[in-house]
């Protein structure tokens, strides 16, 4: 794969972490029932990936 620039590359990289995270979201975001309950998983699911994310 080839970028033209530098923003380019980045962006690309910016697009693949969302892509992923959103991904895992949606299959954690099953697990729970309520409203509150994904609020509260939804705050899990950023500090444990956004945490620990480079």
């Amino acid at each position: 794969m080839h970028f033209q620039s530098r923003k380019g590359l980045f962006k690309y990289l910016l697009e693949e972490w969302y892509r992923g995270w959103e991904e895992q979201w949606e299959e954690n975001m099953q697990l729970y029932k309520t409203i509150e309950e994904k609020l509260y998983g939804l705050v899990e699911h950023v500090v444990a990936i956004d945490l620990h994310h480079p």
